[in-house]
């Protein structure tokens, strides 16, 4: 859309094991490295190009139209519990994934533990959130999350302006695999992506220590252009779709 180059979408699978030539052939067209921060604080929504300077105040409009309207009116939620929904979301804007306490949600929202799972599965229902189990499925997920992301990075810029650069990272690797993959959290690294597939998500020179005990494996790395054995960049995770 920046461009008007067109790409054909890759697999998880080719992209695992051609991403070199890959990210060479996109990298001798434009420079991807150029457009992922604006896209991860505007490119979400293709309304982006129509709202301009508009964007946030647009996209913060219509969350809060989900959380404040629809939500209400589709579910058993109380307007007077509203304000839980947006602290909820300011919260966990503000905290890292994978550092959950329910007893500090719970208090801080005035919600008992049944009550906070619901509202969690109503916000990834929403689209707002994405929740990450351990290596399980349907309610087990939404009763014991292990770890919370808002469900796009665009989403930071309305509810805490000042998101964590490793948190950034894997919102947005999150939000570019869970369309057609199954994601879980693994015993290490940060995603066990369709039961086999361990990926462990940070900057430049991150290293495999995290996962070395790993077979199927692999580091995605911010700020890299093209990857190497076992290091694959993270911009090229955005092509799977």
């Amino acid at each position: 859309m920046e461009t008007g180059e067109t790409f054909e979408a890759v697999t998880l699978d080719a992209l695992l094991q051609q991403h070199p030539q890959l990210a060479l052939e996109t990298v001798s067209r434009i420079k991807p490295l150029a457009y992922l921060p604006a896209y991860l604080e505007h490119g979400a929504y293709p309304f982006y190009r129509e709202a301009g300077s508009t964007y946030l105040p647009r996209l913060l409009n219509a969350s809060m139209q989900v959380i404040e309207t629809d939500i209400p009116a589709l579910h058993s939620v109380d307007y007077d519990k509203v304000n839980a929904l947006k602290k909820l979301m300011v919260m966990l804007c503000q905290s890292e994934p994978d550092d959950i306490n329910v007893s500090k949600l719970c208090g801080a929202v005035e919600l008992n533990q049944k009550t906070l799972y619901k509202y969690l599965g109503l916000l990834q229902a929403a689209s707002l959130l994405r929740l990450l189990g351990a290596k399980s499925s349907g309610i087990s997920i939404i009763s014991k999350p292990e770890k919370l992301y808002l469900d796009n990075t665009n989403l930071f810029a309305v509810f805490c302006n000042q998101p964590k650069a490793g948190t950034l990272r894997e919102t947005f690797f999150a939000s570019m695999l869970s369309y057609h993959h199954t994601l879980n959290y693994p015993k290490s690294g940060d995603f066990l992506v369709d039961g086999q597939y361990v990926f462990e998500v940070g900057g430049k020179s991150k290293s495999k220590k995290q996962i070395k005990d790993e077979t199927a494996a692999w580091v995605v790395a911010d700020g890299l252009e093209i990857g190497g054995e076992g290091k694959i960049p993270l911009w090229l995770f955005g092509f799977l779709y």
